[in-house]
């Protein structure tokens, strides 16, 4: 098991507050919370981003920028599939960038889809 944490923030544990992405009420947010079992998000060999038996998931395949992104049941879908890049993780078929809205760092926030520009809100450190 891996966590995934928003890179360039404070660190309290392991991923601790450098924020953790979260799966609470089937919507893909971030924690400042310690990293928990729950929180454990595991990269597969199909491009699939996984916890607990479910996918990181692009909201209704959407491809537009602000898409919002979801858990979702393993599929095999296009808008279930992320390709590290330079400390991104970025949907081919879109060509966007799992995105931190506002480089927010609220607890709760619900990440989206958007262009991909490098900034340290769309940077995920995946050990």
């Amino acid at each position: 098991m891996l966590t995934i944490w928003r890179s360039g923030l404070p660190r309290r544990v392991i991923p601790g507050v450098a924020v953790l992405l979260v799966a609470a009420w089937c919507a893909v947010g971030l924690s400042a919370q310690p990293a928990a079992a729950a929180q454990n998000w595991t990269v597969q060999t199909d491009g699939t981003i996984r916890i607990n038996g479910s996918c990181m998931d692009i909201t209704g395949a959407g491809t537009a920028n602000g898409t919002l992104v979801e858990l979702w049941t393993c599929n095999g879908g296009a808008n279930q599939q992320w390709l590290p890049v330079n400390g991104m993780l970025v949907n081919p078929v879109s060509g966007r960038c799992l995105d931190d809205p506002g480089f927010n760092t609220t607890n709760g926030t619900q990440l989206e889809i958007w262009d991909c520009n490098g900034g340290s809100n769309q940077q995920w450190a995946i050990p």
